[in-house]
């Protein structure tokens, strides 16, 4: 089905577009809000895609020699976004995150939880079946 505001593919008989909020008159049941997030648990938190989600988070350290930046994305994500986001805060941690004293210690510990949890998610299939 198509949205009739944004024109975007949604699911058949959804009441509301995922996209842009627009409510689908034609959608067979009551309309109500709270039906709609139900449907939403289904679909990755950072980009919208209806895919299989897993909860994850993953940090960034960008160490300095007085300061340090931190980063972290937590949330139900698509396998999509979670091999991107891995790939880009780990790698960045693994170049810039060691400079520094604190930045020295906790850099490892970030590296380790980002693989863990990419690691507990990698078995997760890229489209529902």
């Amino acid at each position: 089905m198509i949205c009739k505001k944004c024109e975007k593919q949604i699911l058949e008989n959804a009441n509301f577009c995922k996209f842009c909020g627009y409510k689908n008159e034609t959608a067979n049941d009551d309309g109500s809000v709270d039906l709609y997030f139900k449907k939403r648990d289904n679909s990755c938190q950072l980009c919208g895609s209806y895919a299989p989600v897993k909860y994850v988070e993953f940090h960034q350290n960008v160490g300095m020699l007085v300061r340090r930046e931190h980063r972290h994305i937590k949330g139900k994500l698509c396998k999509n976004c979670i091999n991107q986001n891995f790939w880009k805060f780990t790698l960045t941690t693994l170049a810039v995150g060691w400079l520094g004293t604190i930045s020295f210690i906790i850099a490892p510990f970030f590296i380790l939880n980002n693989t863990f949890y990419y690691l507990t998610s990698i078995r997760l299939p890229k489209e529902i079946k």
